[in-house]
């Protein structure tokens, strides 16, 4: 045994459907021995970690062949999935995604699972790594590559994922390279409102934090947190296109807390700010998103406006790195650089009167993605904006003054001509 909380050792097999892809072989069994102790501990120590069980892989290559498979998520809970979409759009990764068919639990199979966002896995392969999310219900497991041949897979609590932090708004912000001019100009949309628009995002890894990922896993991480974000503006019903280019920083995370961290991306005349200032230019950046191990907060940003003013100058976010794989922080802090905000009941909206987030406290309790924690029930979390538009259970996700969607839709344009 390593480590204080229950860990199993597992022995990771890929095996294709038949022709008829009618049932689904095994994805794992038992192994006797397993590496990467440093890693398991330090995965084992996070606050989140509830359990975690660690396997070796045999063929690492995901395939669109690969129609259904099981995957044992711990010793007595094994999910079947079916093959919904493989991308292999781009040349260093692929994604396999499925919904979830069946659930089998201590001889028990749960067969009925809709298909929705709280049920899913995503399987992504780069740099010969093979990492991913398993979503039952909103429960949240996590496979973490140790290396090309290792694997963890982590039983997340979301209950203990730091607070989101109020996001800031640029009149509050404390730096000195606010600009003086105080423009808030906007360009007529496409005349084509459903063309998707393009925002990319400078994805920076702090060194602490490239250290906690592993170097080689952090093409398979990025690639991971991009379908998170895709997989929200699909859930959204959203004609947006975000892309992730990450990159390193030399710049030490030092005392700094989150916030300190935020001001600094944001003012150019920092060694952090300059260090971002060009590698958004290098990769024509619209937004950038710092990758922190600070845990004081999952997330923060800043919240604009939707002018072009406000994006080039304050669209900067920082996600500590296990909410942004585990949970759904980056969606949240790219939706309030977009303009969203929380939940009513937990912060204001200046620039959007509908721009809110939506809580469900009723049986089984939910929430979009932008809203914070219930505070009598556990609400688990959805990928999605809220919108009275769109349905979970039957129930709208927003009403005319909870609408983050609408807000996304309105700023989208102008966040895609923005680059400096």
């Amino acid at each position: 045994m390593i480590g204080y909380k229950s860990l199993a050792r597992l022995f990771f097999i890929v095996l294709l459907s038949l022709s008829t892809y009618v049932y689904a072989d095994p994805l794992y069994q038992i192994e006797t021995d397993g590496k990467s102790a440093v890693t398991i501990k330090r995965l084992l120590a996070e606050p989140t970690t509830k359990e975690l069980i660690v396997g070796k892989l045999t063929i690492n290559k995901l395939s669109k062949n690969i129609k259904q498979i099981e995957i044992p998520l711990k010793r007595n809970l094994v999910v079947r999935s079916k093959m919904v979409s493989f991308d292999e759009n781009k040349k260093d990764s692929v994604v396999w995604t499925g919904n979830i068919l069946s659930v089998k639990s201590d001889e028990k199979t749960e067969g009925q699972f809709e298909n929705s966002p709280l049920n899913y896995v995503t399987l992504v392969e780069a740099n010969h790594r093979l990492t991913g999310i398993v979503s039952i219900k909103g429960d949240i497991y996590s496979i973490v590559p140790l290396n090309e041949k290792q694997m963890a897979v982590i039983t997340i609590d979301s209950r203990k994922f730091p607070v989101e932090a109020e996001p800031i708004t640029p009149d509050d912000a404390d730096s000195t390279s606010i600009p003086t001019d105080t423009q808030t100009e906007t360009k007529p949309p496409p005349a084509n409102l459903a063309t998707p628009s393009l925002i990319q995002i400078a994805f920076i890894f702090t060194p602490e934090a490239r250290q906690a990922i592993g170097t080689e896993n952090l093409l398979a991480y990025t690639r991971l947190a991009e379908t998170l974000l895709r997989d929200n503006v699909r859930n959204s019903g959203l004609a947006i296109d975000f892309r992730l280019f990450p990159a390193h920083s030399s710049v030490s995370e030092g005392n700094s807390n989150f916030r300190q961290q935020l001001a600094e991306l944001q003012n150019p005349n920092t060694p952090r700010g300059q260090e971002a200032a060009n590698i958004r230019q290098r990769y024509s950046s619209q937004l950038v998103s710092l990758v922190t191990t600070r845990n004081e907060y999952c997330g923060i940003g800043y919240r604009l406006n939707g002018s072009i003013h406000h994006f080039r100058y304050f669209g900067f976010s920082g996600v500590n790195y296990g909410c942004a794989s585990w949970g759904y922080t980056l969606p949240h802090e790219i939706g309030h650089n977009m303009g969203a905000q929380h939940n009513p009941e937990n912060g204001t909206n200046r620039y959007f009167p509908f721009g809110y987030s939506f809580r469900f406290t009723g049986q089984p309790a939910w929430r979009t993605v932008m809203a914070l924690e219930c505070p009598s029930v556990n609400c688990v979390r959805i990928n999605s904006f809220s919108s009275p538009n769109r349905l979970h259970n039957g129930i709208p996700m927003g009403s005319p003054t909870q609408d983050n969607t609408r807000v996304l839709d309105q700023t989208r344009h102008n966040a895609a001509i923005a680059f400096p």
